[in-house]
């Protein structure tokens, strides 16, 4: 087959582009003809730049109308492609479809979120990362028999590596530290006027805890933040609390499934969510993951209240007071690779 696949590559390390790429190097190993459009040409590994929505189109146009179209991003070009004839697929990565495209604060950005909408509906195949995200389709307006469940997981490829700067101060950290930590972010971002992933309820929860764990850690990976005013009034915080000197900020691109693996607990207090690769990762290598309650989180997470930085602070504490039986339950619970299910969907569609 011939597959050509919308959206975002590494870097920076999101759960998005993370999964094209895997997912490109799959499909390549497997013998099928894989495109990547996406932020900037790779010439040589045939990546191709996604430029502005008059010219994507325009591109799209002139390939071979027996490929796939995998759209990661991008409804209205998804549906505008679709209305043509082409095999368009689309995964869903988040819940939120219902509240991108609907709505809106000013006539134009009402005006393209409607006709986006519009068009998105057009769209043949839909991926749905898990039974939530389907239901949010049909009250969307999807039909579920264009729907398919296949969640996002594919896991980690041997050659994926954390960036040497970070990894260095990283293991200079865990030198220091008897316990540690970790959450992450791929760009420091806000949802409903709130920080998107919790980085500033890590930071709280490391101040409520100074005194109780005075030997614990806490990573925050945070690529391509360097210069962010947001940043810097998170690090003022930090100091204000008086625990400065116990949290790591790694702000280079890079793998974050290697320094993981080399932490007590993965945090994931994100505010909502698609299917969280980064929980997946952890426990690939049997990390335990305290997670939100924002959305549906795999059997084998700690849940605290979404954004309750004291709940948090108490089921850290209590996970690394037990690390051992949830290191055995993380263990019981992986979720399982699912490369040959998106293969199935191409072939079904195809066909």
């Amino acid at each position: 087959m011939e597959i050509h696949l919308i959206g975002p590559l590494p870097p920076p390390f999101g759960g998005v582009s993370v999964h094209i790429a895997r997912l490109r190097k799959r499909l390549l190993r497997a013998g099928h003809t894989c495109v990547v459009w996406s932020h900037e040409a790779r010439p040589t590994e045939n990546v191709c730049a996604a430029g502005s929505l008059r010219q994507m189109h325009g591109a799209l146009r002139k390939v071979s109308r027996s490929s796939i179209l995998h759209f990661h991003e991008n409804h209205l070009l998804a549906g505008l492609m679709a209305a043509q004839g082409r095999k368009v697929v689309f995964t869903v990565h988040n819940e939120r479809v219902n509240t991108d495209l609907r709505g809106g604060r000013f006539p134009l950005v009402w005006l393209h979120h409607r006709v986006a909408r519009r068009c998105f509906l057009k769209v043949g195949c839909v991926i749905a990362i898990s039974e939530w995200v389907r239901d949010e389709l049909v009250k969307f307006g999807f039909d579920r028999r264009v729907i398919r469940v296949v969640c996002s997981y594919l896991r980690p490829e041997e050659d994926e590596a954390a960036h040497p700067a970070n990894m260095a101060a990283f293991l200079a950290f865990r030198q220091r530290f008897g316990q540690v930590v970790t959450a992450s972010a791929w760009a420091l971002r806000f949802f409903r006027g709130e920080d998107l992933y919790g980085i500033d309820l890590s930071v709280e929860m490391m101040g409520r805890l100074k005194d109780r764990h005075p030997d614990l850690g806490l990573v925050l990976v945070l690529p391509g933040s360097a210069g962010e005013p947001y940043l810097a009034e998170l690090q003022r915080r930090a100091e204000a609390l008086g625990i400065g000197e116990r949290i790591l900020w790694l702000l280079e691109s890079g793998a974050y499934h290697p320094i993981q693996r080399a932490c007590e607990l993965v945090l994931r207090p994100t505010n909502t969510d698609g299917f969280g690769v980064v929980m997946a990762e952890a426990m690939e290598f049997g990390v335990p993951v305290i997670a939100s309650d924002a959305v549906h989180r795999p059997a084998a997470c700690v849940l605290f209240r979404n954004r309750d930085a004291a709940d948090l602070a108490e089921k850290v504490s209590e996970a690394l007071a037990d690390l051992s039986a949830l290191r055995e339950r993380v263990a019981a619970q992986k979720e399982r690779d699912h490369f040959d299910e998106v293969c199935a969907v191409y072939e079904e569609f195809a066909g």
